[in-house]
């Protein structure tokens, strides 16, 4: 090997070493930062917003997915990381990102932003060009992070907070709002996340809504671009629970509506107590057989003006007057005095009536049974009861140990059934076993359904979790001791009687043998202060087997004086004294 063939080699060498360093430095441009500083076009960021780049800054992935959904966002991310020649063109009041074949216009209002791929919803070509720009803004404007560290949290999500009551109200509804109101009466506030954007879910209803700012580009799972009224209620909650919009203030609304809509309901419920005084003015011997003409009309002008109970009322009387000019047995004076006194207070206490109880009052053709949630319920009672109307069924009454409100479920069934009723027996909310099985246990119920005046639905929607067995006195945290404390919030008569459901531990009782006479169960209870409330129970056919565990049940508590019962049932006044209509007595 000679001297000129070594150099030649070391020639060669020379020239292939040159030649990788020029292609690894052509190479170095491929990172990031030479991109970023190769593809801007002359016009520089000092053109747009600062506004605008605190916008791009600020987003994180809660308002991308916001925006969006978190696929899109994944995605985007992931298509992101594989992009390799991206050019940026800085206008005025826009960003135009380019990469493949795919030009995204990023605009201010970040929501409005464009892209060739002509999709209706933001998709992931822009979500990974806003992904782009606010890595580049953070990389090469301190200016823009001195701002976003130095920005003022007292106006976060401002134009939620500002937006206006009246149309939120607006687009509710009376309806909606009240049934809203009940909703936050009976069960937990709904969760509210404050995150970059604010998330409500609404669980009565399985609606989750993505409040953004601007708010058109807010969203909610039913799928409507529109202002719905999912993004309505998801506002209400939270400004309520920014304390901008206050409950008080939502009840006296619901109040002053309600006063305005009984505006007719009071004029014919004028009517209808003239006619009734009228009535008894003339007295049954003289009456014409032509009233029964005069209540049907009543009764129609109150089932057109929507006021059923009233309705109901007049034509249970019209029932009873019927049976007196036809001589049939069935007549009672009692019977058709007690119809005509309901029906005549009911008519009284409608037209002078102004608070929200009115609606109570009023009732309904058929009962809405808005879905509430969850509930923890307590099965308290069971009562069974026979109407005129041709059905059996039982009432079982259930407490909200959470939230200290009672509920009831009736469950009925034709009359005819009646020797079928032990098959019968209520089967709901897909429970393992009848509600007469589980007394004293707990229930979690999801989905639950219940009406304004508190009746459960048995809805199949709804899903009962049974859970364990209880002593009433160790889980329910409304027992009553002191007995001014029912007489003053229990025993209103413009209280449903849900409401004056009372469960009572009292210091001292007094038994009555059952009044053969008057076919009555009598006790008397004390309090510790010495007040009585007087504990009655009429008898009828259908409570016999009732009235015998009364007894029976007294009979153990004479036995054992170291059993402390409790007493449950509904409070009422009755002349100058304070009774309870028994429903369950509770040894423990």
């Amino acid at each position: 090997m000679c001297r000129h063939r070594i150099s030649a080699i070391l020639h060669l060498k020379s020239l292939i070493e040159n030649e990788v360093k020029e292609d690894s430095k052509d190479n170095t441009l491929e990172s990031i930062e030479d991109i970023d500083a190769l593809s801007l076009d002359t016009k520089d960021t000092k053109s747009l917003k600062e506004s605008f780049i605190n916008s791009i800054v600020n987003i994180d992935d809660d308002y991308l997915i916001g925006l969006s959904n978190k696929g899109t966002v994944n995605r985007a991310k992931k298509d992101l990381a594989t992009l390799s020649n991206i050019n940026l063109d800085i206008k005025d009041d826009f960003i135009e990102v380019k990469f493949n074949d795919i030009t995204c216009t990023i605009k201010e209002v970040l929501g409005d932003s464009l892209c060739t791929c002509q999709s209706s919803t933001m998709c992931r070509h822009r979500i990974s060009a806003l992904l782009y720009l606010q890595d580049y803004f953070k990389k090469y404007e301190t200016k823009t992070l001195d701002a976003v560290d130095n920005k003022d949290d007292g106006v976060k999500f401002k134009e939620l907070r500002d937006f206006d009551n009246d149309l939120i109200l607006s687009k509710l509804g009376t309806k909606n709002l009240a049934s809203l109101l009940f909703r936050l009466e009976s069960t937990d506030f709904p969760p509210i996340n404050k995150t970059s954007i604010v998330t409500v879910e609404l669980p009565w209803i399985s609606t989750k809504v993505k409040l953004l700012e601007p708010f058109e580009h807010s969203n909610c799972s039913c799928k409507s671009k529109s202002f719905c009224v999912h993004k309505a209620i998801a506002l209400l909650l939270f400004k309520i629970s920014e304390n901008l919009i206050k409950l008080d203030d939502l009840k006296e609304k619901i109040s002053k509506e309600v006063n305005d809509e009984n505006t007719e309901i009071s004029g014919i419920c004028h009517t209808v107590q003239e006619m009734l005084q009228e009535q008894m003015t003339t007295g049954l011997a003289r009456m014409s057989k032509s009233a029964l003409d005069t209540i049907e009309r009543m009764a129609s002008l109150c089932h057109t003006a929507s006021i059923p109970n009233l309705e109901k009322a007049l034509r249970t009387l019209y029932k009873e007057y019927n049976f007196y000019f036809n001589r049939s047995a069935l007549y009672s004076d009692v019977k058709l005095l007690q119809v005509f006194s309901k029906a005549y207070r009911l008519a009284f206490v409608l037209e002078n009536n102004k608070d929200n109880n009115v609606k109570k009052l009023i009732g309904s053709f058929k009962d809405d049974y808005p879905n509430i949630g969850t509930l923890n319920l307590y099965l308290i009672a069971q009562q069974d009861f026979t109407k005129e109307s041709g059905f059996i069924g039982s009432i079982y009454y259930f407490l909200d140990y959470k939230h200290n409100k009672f509920y009831v479920l009736n469950y009925l069934r034709p009359a005819t059934e009646r020797e079928h009723r032990k098959k019968l027996d209520a089967f709901v909310w897909n429970l393992p076993t009848s509600l007469a099985q589980i007394m004293s246990y707990t229930i979690t119920l999801n989905n639950a359904k219940v009406s304004m005046d508190g009746k459960l639905s048995t809805s199949e929607q709804s899903n009962g979790i049974l859970l364990t067995k209880e002593k009433a006195s160790s889980i329910c945290t409304c027992i009553y001791k002191d007995f001014k404390q029912i007489l003053s919030e229990k025993s209103s008569p413009n209280l449903s009687e849900n409401e004056r459901l009372v469960l009572i531990a009292p210091n001292f009782w007094e038994y009555e043998d059952f009044d053969t006479v008057k076919q009555v169960f009598n006790m008397q209870i004390k309090d510790d202060m010495g007040r009585t409330i007087y504990v009655e129970r009429k008898y009828k056919d259908s409570d016999e087997s009732l009235i015998k565990s009364f007894e029976k049940s007294v009979s153990k508590m004479q036995k054992d004086k170291k059993l402390k019962p409790l007493f449950f049932g509904i409070a009422y006044r009755e002349g100058y004294q304070l009774k309870l209509y028994l429903i369950s007595i509770i040894l423990e």
